[in-house]
């Protein structure tokens, strides 16, 4: 009879330790704290068909330097979701040198800046959906959504160039963005672009993309959140290429 009592205190010690470390030993900031390494090795939208020529091709593209005016705490207000034409899921975990490059230069990264400097985009949360902890990014959003975009158009066959000159005129300001965990990783983006094509008005449109593959919050790590933010990114430059290409047809559909 003592040990039946024993066992069951022994139960209720461990189940009042194992609910205490969830609302408040987790708490940690040091503990939570996740950076995420935004940055890309190579393209993240597939060439196209080789079969069809991109209106893109030999295109002269200068991307202007994006910019943030966003708060991850503010609600999303536009619900315009964009889900691109044809568009596939590219993991890096699945390219093992790429993904092993990203885990060096991200811890690389984190130990040789200034933690200031790194930018908040989202939280972690327990089981009850409280905060318990930041989600940073140690390289700004705009510039990987920039310097990966490029690589994106280059690889549909534009000429990526810089200054005014170009065919093709890009600007972008991310107005939203936010990256979360509870059950499930989450991510949102909007970003509203400019889309100039040399001696035409300017186009502007607003991308807003969500991830499709919800992943179950498990271990939580950066990789995690990366992933889920990174579906977003995906989404948004095979978006801007479907927009792109639209724009050329109907300019030159339009004349010249």
């Amino acid at each position: 009879m003592k040990r039946i009592k024993l066992l069951k205190r022994t139960s209720l010690l461990v189940s009042t330790f194992a609910i205490g470390a969830l609302l408040i030993g987790c708490a940690s900031p040091h503990r939570q704290l996740r950076r995420i390494y935004l940055h890309e090795y190579s393209p993240t939208v597939s060439k196209v068909d080789a079969s069809k020529k991109s209106p893109l091709q030999g295109v002269t593209v200068s991307i202007k330097d994006f910019t943030e005016a966003f708060d991850f705490n503010a609600p999303v207000e536009d619900r315009n979701i964009v889900e691109p034409q044809g568009y596939r899921f590219s993991n890096i975990a699945t390219n093992a040198a790429q993904k092993k490059m990203w885990d060096r230069d991200g811890q690389t990264r984190i130990y040789s800046s200034n933690r200031h400097d790194f930018e908040q985009i989202g939280y972690v949360r327990n089981i009850f959906g409280n905060k318990i902890g930041g989600v940073y990014a140690t390289i700004p959003p705009s510039v990987w959504l920039g310097e990966t975009l490029k690589m994106d158009l280059a690889n549909q066959g534009a000429q990526i160039v810089g200054g005014e000159d170009a065919t093709v005129v890009i600007q972008g300001t991310i107005r939203h963005l936010n990256v979360d965990m509870c059950f499930k990783y989450w991510a949102d983006l909007i970003v509203d672009v400019e889309i100039t094509v040399k001696g035409r008005p300017a186009v502007k449109r607003t991308i807003h993309t969500i991830p499709s593959e919800h992943t179950a919050a498990g271990s939580g790590s950066s990789f995690e959140f990366f992933k889920s933010f990174r579906q977003c990114q995906q989404k948004f430059s095979a978006a801007m290429i479907d927009e792109l290409e639209s724009v050329l047809e109907q300019q030159n559909g339009s004349g010249k």
